[in-house]
């Protein structure tokens, strides 16, 4: 990656890095790792890929390869599997740089580097399903609920939210066509914290499954010291919630 600097003035920053792959022809990518040039600031990244043109991106592909946070190894996708790497090409890097008090008065620089790990030709795309209220959802001040129905058998691989909210806890359940249930995840998604959970195995789920998503206000105000007011514990937006569910189309 190129080289980034932090002026001594500046405590916090987020940029943004256009690399070009140089591929001539598609490649399938099993796992994707950052290594920290300066691990004292850089505090977290996603890495995704941009197509070279809308039409060389199939709708429901997953673009996203990573959300990387300091001490994640990266996650190797099962054999058959894989994130598409369209010829030509880009990775779309954001970087999150902090400092810590040790280093708040300093001038500091990074120069990071990826690792993009290939997997075998040719491979099945790993599938993006975004989870986000629609007109059917229900909504009050503190709750929040909708659903999305799947229309195609598969494997459910992880999960990861696009937004973090302060003082919220979502839950998400699948329901099969036979009426059992599985418990996705139950999680707080922290604006600064944005990570992708994997399954320890992949969860079939059939086509007809409904994936229920609900969002509540979980005021953590009572659990503030007393030296602070009230008001830091800000009621979050829960309209604003977009999860995305990892597919993978069922083996013949």
């Amino acid at each position: 990656m190129p080289s980034e600097s932090i002026a001594a003035d500046a405590h916090e920053r987020t940029s943004e890095f256009i690399i070009a792959t140089g591929l001539t022809e598609r490649r399938w990518v099993r796992a994707v790792d950052l290594l920290p040039g300066n691990p004292a600031i850089v505090r977290a990244a996603t890495m995704a890929v941009r197509a070279p043109a809308p039409s060389a991106t199939p709708a429901g592909v997953e673009r996203l390869l990573a959300l990387w946070l300091p001490g994640e190894q990266p996650y190797p996708l099962d054999a058959g599997l894989g994130f598409e790497l369209p010829a030509s090409a880009e990775l779309v890097v954001r970087v999150l740089y902090r400092k810590t008090w040790e280093h708040e008065r300093e001038a500091m620089r990074d120069r990071s580097a990826i690792g993009i790990y290939f997997a075998p030709s040719p491979a099945a795309a790993v599938q993006a399903v975004r989870l986000t209220p629609d007109a059917a959802a229900t909504a009050s001040a503190t709750r929040l609920r909708f659903r999305r129905t799947l229309a195609e058998d598969a494997r459910a691989l992880a999960i990861y939210p696009e937004v973090g909210l302060n003082n919220a806890a979502v839950r998400i359940v699948a329901t099969r066509p036979d009426g059992t249930h599985v418990d996705l995840i139950s999680f707080h998604p922290r604006p600064d914290w944005r990570r992708r959970y994997w399954f320890r195995q992949p969860i079939p789920l059939p086509r007809g499954t409904i994936i229920d998503v609900t969002a509540a206000v979980d005021d953590e105000a009572s659990l503030l010291p007393l030296s602070l007011a009230p008001a830091a514990a800000t009621r979050p937006d829960l309209s604003s919630l977009r999860v995305t569910l990892n597919l993978a189309a069922n083996r013949p």
